[in-house]
């Protein structure tokens, strides 16, 4: 139970990061130039943390998976 907990509670922190950046970038680009840039940094910093955030998921993943066979193999039924 504590390994889906564990992995389940790094994938929702990610996704509620995503969705204030995306909430801030419709809210903060009411002006026209600072706006439009201040839009594309931040559109610019979602698809960096969008990347980081697959790159964490299967890293997640694989030590999910590890620990899950290494427990496996400890307690065989």
């Amino acid at each position: 139970i504590t390994l889906s907990l564990r992995l389940r509670i790094n994938i929702t922190t990610g996704h509620v990061f995503l969705t204030l950046i995306s909430i801030f970038t419709c809210f903060e680009t009411n002006n026209l130039l600072p706006g439009l840039i201040l839009f594309f940094a931040i559109n610019l910093l979602g698809i960096f943390y969008l990347v980081f955030e697959l790159a964490i998921g299967f890293i997640q993943a694989f030590v999910f998976s590890l620990l899950c066979s290494q427990y496996l193999e400890e307690h065989r039924i």
